[in-house]
């Protein structure tokens, strides 16, 4: 291997000796006794093809040069944790411990390679850990031993000073706060466990970070004054109970003059790391309320750095507390087939119950949140940046029904119903559905007292009223969609859907829309495919298999249906022929709902039962034919997807029936066959 000659030419570190530059071309080609796949990472210096041996061979040693710097690092930090450790706990130089924690917090701050900076982070745990047993078995008092003692509480006060300070912050170039998250995540760990001794350095760490990812005292101060009822507007967060004023320290939040953005990013980004550290989640877990309060506060900055670092602490807090399923899958628990909008059942997900309780500051600051939402859509039509975010904490919650009976708590919900009520006519369509799937979350059941203004009838009642309100002077069809949209998450919510659709009021409300005006055509489409996706729901829930499906033809609901569903193609195909702009809206999310659910219909009609004659099963055939060769590309693509979906296991359990003789079956899969 080559070695670098210290001559004192070359002392200064900026020049290699003459010994390395004889040496570079011949281990250029010896072998590498380190991992070689670092070499070429560099995708575009590897692009650049060399123009000669000796240039390649000089491409080679450099890079050799890098992959054994960030080695060489790993495995000094590894010795020298290793040389610390290996004193008796009870005669650990004090000297020696001071000046390799100083070492290692250094390594961690500047080095942007993340293997070296993990090895540093295990390091400096060691050396934590071997402090704090120093001071369990140490027997006297005497100056170094305290010193020692003290080691792990100023390790964490230099990170802070680190992020804090302007002059530091302003030249630091890491990467997502990894070295400085990793040098808090070291001194947390290495604390004992409360069984042991109390743990004072992670609820002071944790403090700090809360205030430091927090704006600047005016605006907290301006914020809190109509969030809180209390008189001390300090009582409201739970970091300022473990926060001890200073001289330096003069005030609960950073003061305007010594607010720094970057000092917020990279408080934020050490806030992230803490809530997904697993070791941490005992002491993280009270703070996680004023987390997510900081997170939020932080989408409203005018800061991208700020906004993005915000989005990461909620979404770390998101999947720790509130939800754990990080796919967020959803199916509705009383139909066979998937849907979109409701959440699974599975028991990964927190109580509003059990997240009311635990963080008590939550509601009042998220029911202020709606309001500031509400004066800004009246002062311009803008979306309110933390609107989505707590639409979607409602959302990921567990239904309240599935909790056990609070009268505090159900109180609580109920207030964020009128103002998710309010969000189903925002004019932001990611905004109206997710507050659709938030108000399942909030409906306390299928409770018939008209008092209960939190039960499936009280809710589907004002959904219904949205959707049949008169607006003047213009329609406001962001109301009717966000309406629509509400009536089919609490009617996909429900194990009784069936029943409550059976509502003459909610059926013609409904029906209205799935018809396109009664055939009027002057409905936005996609409140057409929201209806039509209502009404097909109506029609399939209950129904395991196609026969007992077909058994409902009959019925006015699928009789309904289907005559909308075919009106819905015919018009489809008109206006894909149209320019105008504003006809086209909404048209791309109408085809494929209507393309699914005649597909699916005529397959369940067509190998759903032996009892239908010839000239019906002709009638869907032709149908589906029909479909297939639609103008448009998202009718055909979603009808051939759902017919292809069924028509296996529907051929399989054709040729397994007793009580079809094989001329039928024969006569129907060629029918079939010569269809397609």
């Amino acid at each position: 291997n080559a070695t670098l000659d210290s001559s004192p030419e070359s002392s200064d570190g900026n020049t290699l000796g003459i010994k390395a530059e004889e040496n570079v071309v011949s281990v250029a080609a010896a072998p590498l006794n380190v991992n070689t796949g670092a070499i070429g990472a560099n995708a575009v210096f590897a692009s650049i093809k060399a123009t000669s041996e000796e240039e390649e061979a000089n491409r080679f040693a450099t890079q050799r040069v890098v992959v054994g710097s960030w080695l060489l690092t790993k495995e000094a930090c590894a010795a020298l944790s290793s040389v610390i450790t290996s004193y008796p706990s009870s005669s650990l130089p004090a000297q020696l411990v001071t000046t390799a924690g100083s070492l290692l917090i250094s390594t961690l701050t500047s080095l942007k390679h993340q293997g070296a900076a993990f090895a540093a982070h295990r390091a400096l745990q060691e050396l934590s850990e071997a402090c704090h047993a120093y001071s369990s078995n140490a027997a006297s008092n005497s100056l170094g031993n305290d010193s020692i003692v003290n080691l792990p509480l100023s390790w964490a006060r230099r990170l802070l000073h680190e992020i804090s300070s302007t002059e530091i912050v302003r030249d630091s170039t890491l990467r997502r706060s990894t070295g400085y998250a990793l040098g808090f995540l070291s001194v947390m760990r290495s604390e004992p466990p409360p069984n042991i001794a109390p743990r004072s350095i992670c609820p002071f760490v944790l403090a700090n970070i809360i205030r430091l990812s927090l704006p600047c005292a005016t605006v907290m101060t301006q914020r809190l004054e109509h969030m809180t009822t209390s008189n001390s507007s300090y009582d409201f967060m739970v970091f300022i109970q473990h926060l001890s004023l200073s001289s330096q320290m003069n005030s609960y939040f950073v003061e305007d003059a010594s607010y720094q953005w970057r000092s917020r990013v990279h408080a934020l980004n050490v806030l992230r790391l803490a809530i997904l550290d697993a070791p941490l989640a005992s002491d993280m877990r009270k703070f996680v309320g004023d987390a997510i309060i900081s997170a939020m506060i932080g989408y409203d900055d005018e800061s991208w750095a700020v906004r993005n670092s915000a989005t990461m602490v909620f979404a770390a807090a998101m999947l720790r507390v509130i939800d754990a399923d990080k796919n967020a899958s959803f199916s509705s628990s009383s139909s066979s087939r998937s849907q979109p909008n409701v959440k699974a059942r599975g028991g990964n997900a927190i109580t509003a119950r059990e997240l009311f309780r635990s963080y008590p500051s939550l509601p009042p600051f998220l029911l202020s949140l709606v309001e500031d939402n509400q004066t800004a859509t009246t002062a311009a039509k803008v979306l309110h940046p933390p609107l989505f975010p707590f639409l979607l904490l409602l959302a990921r919650l567990q239904p309240a029904s599935m909790s056990t009976a609070d009268d505090a708590v159900t109180e609580t919900t109920c207030l964020f119903i009128k103002p998710v009520l309010q969000c189903l006519s925002h004019r932001h369509n990611k905004v109206r559905n997710m507050a659709a799937r938030a108000l399942a979350v909030l409906c306390s059941g299928d409770s018939v007292n008209e008092k209960d203004s939190s039960s499936r009838y009280y809710l589907l009642s004002c959904c219904t009223d949205l959707l049949e309100s008169r607006d003047c002077p213009k329609v406001d069809w962001n109301k009717k969609h966000g309406a629509l949209l509400g009536i089919r998450s609490l009617l996909l919510s429900s194990p009784n859907s069936r029943q409550l659709f059976d509502d003459q009021k909610l059926y013609s409300a409904v029906a209205l829309y799935a018809s396109w005006g009664s055939g009027a055509f002057d409905y936005p489409p996609s409140c057409v495919a929201v209806a039509l996706d209502i009404l097909e729901f109506a029609v399939c829930n209950a129904f395991n298999d196609a026969e007992i499906m077909l058994k409902s033809m009959g019925g006015k609901e699928s009789s309904f249906l289907e005559v909308a569903l075919f009106d819905a193609v015919h018009r489809i195909e008109a206006l894909s022929h149209e320019r105008s702009p504003t006809v086209m809206i909404g048209l791309s999310t109408l085809s494929p709902v209507v393309g699914k659910i005649a597909g699916a219909l005529c397959s369940s009609a067509i190998f759903g039962s032996d009892k239908l004659n010839g000239d019906e099963c002709n009638k869907f055939l032709i149908k589906i034919e029909t479909i297939f060769c639609s103008n448009s590309f998202d009718v055909r693509l979603a009808a051939v997807k759902a017919f292809k979906k069924s028509i296996y296991g529907a051929v399989d359990s054709i040729l397994d029936a007793t009580n079809i003789n094989a001329e039928n079956r024969s006569r129907l899969k060629l029918k079939v066959g010569n269809m397609l």
